[in-house]
Order: C-alpha cells, then sequence, then structure tokens
C-alpha cells in the first residue's frame, strides 16, 4: 500500500440522520485491542485506545493503522469535517444531544452486553435514549472518548496527538513523501481557537522523507474578536536548531499572525516552493506583511527558495516591496 485517501464524507456534524450507530466490538476483538494498547505503547496514547473501544470516532483508529503502512508514499487525510472535532460543539450541546440519541447504549449498559458469538454492529434494539443511564454520558468523560482534550486541541485529530516527534514517528508514516492535512472552512464558536492548533505543523515538517505538505485550517487565534492567542514560537521551541527537509509548502486558511510565520520560517531550510493563500472570509494579512513573511521564509531558504517560487494570496514574491 503506497497511498491513502481518509475520507469525511459519510457523517455531517450538522445532519445527525447522517451519524451511525455506535461500533460494537466482539470480546475476542476487544482482547486484541488491549494486547496492542500494550504492544504499541510507545505509539499510541492510551487514551486513542479507550476511543477506539468506544466504537464511535473511527479516526481513531488511523495512528494504529499507521503503524503497520510502512510503504506509504502518499497520505491526504482528506477534508475533516470541523464540526466533529470541534469540541466547543458538542459542549454546547446540540452535538452531544444528537450523538445521545443515535449511537444507541453505551458499554456498560444493559443493553450493549457482548456475547461471543455476536456479529460486529449488530443492532441492539435501542430506540429510547431516555432510559439509558446519564452516568454512561456523563458529557465530559463522553467526550473525552471521542476526541483528543484541552483547549489546544480544539480541532485537532487523534492522529495529531499520535504522529509522534523527530526520531520516534509512527513507523507507516516514515516513508511518506507527499501529504494533505486540511479542514472545512468552520468558524469553530466561542472557542479558543479558529481551527486546528498550528502547533501540528512542526511534527509534519519533520518526517523524515516528506517533500510536498499542504495544510489548511489551521490556527493560532481565536475567540470573540480573536481574544485568544497562542504563539507558535512557544511549542515550537522543541524543534530549535533543526531544519525541515521538505521541498514545498502549502499554508491555505491558517488564521496566524505574522511572528507566527516568522516562527515557522525558523523550522524550514530546504523549500524550493511557498505558497500561503487565503480566502476573502480569511484575509487578514496586509501587503506589507506579505513582505515580511516571504523576507522570512527567504532568510531560512536562501539557498534554495528564489522569490519566483513564493506566492502570497496570488502576489508572487517578485511583485512584493522590501523583500530580501
Amino acid at each position: 500500500m503506497q497511498e491513502i485517501i481518509v475520507s469525511w464524507s459519510r457523517r455531517r456534524a450538522d445532519s445527525p440522520k447522517t451519524f451511525t450507530r455506535r461500533w460494537k466490538w466482539t470480546r475476542e476483538d476487544r482482547a486484541r485491542i488491549e494486547f496492542y494498547r500494550t504492544e504499541l505503547a510507545g505509539c499510541i496514547s492510551s487514551a486513542t485506545f479507550d476511543a477506539m473501544l468506544e466504537g464511535v470516532n473511527s479516526e481513531s483508529l488511523l495512528p494504529f493503522i499507521f503503524c503497520y503502512t510502512v510503504r506509504l508514499k502518499d497520505l491526504d487525510l482528506g477534508f475533516v469535517e470541523a464540526g466533529l472535532v470541534a469540541r466547543s460543539w458538542f459542549c454546547l450541546g446540540e452535538g452531544f444531544e444528537n450523538l445521545r440519541r443515535v449511537l444507541g447504549p453505551g458499554p456498560r449498559d444493559e443493553g450493549f452486553k457482548y456475547i461471543e458469538d455476536e456479529v460486529e454492529g449488530e443492532d441492539t434494539g435501542y430506540n429510547d435514549p431516555d432510559t439509558e443511564p446519564d452516568d454512561i454520558y456523563v458529557q465530559e468523560q463522553f467526550l473525552t472518548k471521542q476526541m483528543p482534550a484541552g483547549a489546544e486541541e480544539e480541532g485537532a485529530l487523534w492522529f495529531n496527538v499520535n504522529i509522534g516527534a523527530p526520531g520516534n514517528y509512527l513507523p507507516g508514516l516514515r516513508g511518506v513523501i507527499r501529504l494533505q492535512s486540511r479542514s472545512t472552512i468552520y468558524q469553530f464558536p466561542l472557542t479558543a481557537l479558529s481551527g486546528w492548533s498550528a502547533k501540528y505543523i512542526a511534527p509534519l515538517l519533520f518526517l523524515p522523507n516528506l517533500q510536498e505538505l499542504e495544510v489548511e485550517g489551521h490556527a493560532t487565534i481565536g475567540g470573540l474578536k480573536d481574544q485568544f492567542y497562542y504563539p507558535l514560537s512557544i511549542p515550537l521551541q522543541l524543534y530549535k536548531g533543526l531544519k525541515s527537509k521538505v521541498k514545498r509548502l502549502s499554508l491555505v486558511d491558517g488564521r496566524m499572525r505574522v511572528d507566527d510565520y516568522d516562527a515557522l520560517a525558523e523550522l524550514t531550510g530546504n523549500l524550493e516552493y511557498l505558497q500561503i493563500y487565503h480566502t476573502y472570509r480569511y484575509e487578514e494579512l496586509s501587503p506589507q506583511e506579505y513582505a515580511s513573511i516571504a523576507s522570512f521564509f527567504r532568510k531560512n531558504n536562501r539557498s534554495t527558495l528564489s522569490l519566483e517560487e513564493i506566492c502570497i494570496n496570488d502576489i508572487p514574491g517578485t511583485d512584493m516591496v522590501d523583500v530580501n
């Protein structure tokens, strides 16, 4: 297997009828998953295995899959359905109630017992959510088994929190040459971030064989009137002194400040092409800031990145003023 394309077309956050029932693992399956929890403890977090066992968020299976796809070259994570991974959407009640009514009973409920010879995914006949014990659906406990917890994890995937770091990546990602990680355009309401945390761009940049990277929907700012700000320079201190091998980088609809682009540029050193693009909805940079950003990347990729190969919001580097 050399190529994987992930599709997010099955469920829509605003349409409960597109949701599916909770997946039921057999006892044998659960025992096997518990075995891998120990076997792969150095690669995948225990919380991710909890999410797998819950049978709700199938994206939690990706880190496990990427432990074995050692021939993988091209990875397209698709356009993530942002509403399905936006913790605030669930906490506000709408998503939580939709899931509660659609999924059926939780693993501790009487109607969810595991039978040795049962068929995976078999319908239990559960129809009335009001008969489900409330403690099964204690909101915070439930959500921590569906998506990574924490304010800065808004919109993050289990893939993001398990990818690894330089010298310790998931085995199936070490040979990836081209990678796309994108999110649907979605403004998370009243949240700490207006997209998935841009800090997760860094571990992608340092995948050992990656040459082309495209990301979309990342952020360091958010909240009402952008009141929250998480400077990218802080988490990127972990990578200080390292230089990415990536040659082509595209950053689309990222909600970041100029200093964040500077911090990101310091991680690069072999770029041959740079594209930064914002749709009208996210146009927050001035032409003067375009020039500053282009200069940041030129400074760190002097021998490989020419002005002709820089494009920010359809303006080529050669047309920017004061770019060195």
